[in-house]
């Protein structure tokens, strides 16, 4: 199973991991924060939340990036979760640039 996440290239494309590749950056995402940063995040990447489907508003998909890209440029990030969070990142960015809901399915 995986999720289909908008906004995922500049054509609005979709970004696919699996749900187990999304619950692992969590873990990753969860250590490296500070918890006001992990909560924003937590709904589609904590494995217990048991989320299926979310939509974040514009306004909130930029204060995810922020906490992505944060986490993504931290020193014990490994390069490749790190790289992953930043795709994220920018998909969260290019869904408020539009004004549209990020929406995770």
């Amino acid at each position: 199973m995986a999720w289909t996440i908008s906004h995922g290239t500049i054509t609005l494309e979709t970004i696919e991991p699996s749900y187990t590749t999304i619950a692992t950056l969590g873990q990753h995402l969860a250590h490296i924060l500070p918890g006001d940063k992990w909560a924003l995040l937590r709904e589609v990447f904590d494995p217990h939340a048991r989320c299926d489907r979310a939509s974040f508003s514009p306004a909130y998909a930029v204060r995810m990036a922020a906490a992505l890209e944060q986490a993504a440029a931290h020193r014990l990030m490994p390069r490749d979760w790190g790289e992953l969070a930043t795709r994220l990142a920018e998909a969260a960015r290019r869904a408020a640039a539009a004004g549209d809901w990020w929406v995770w399915s």
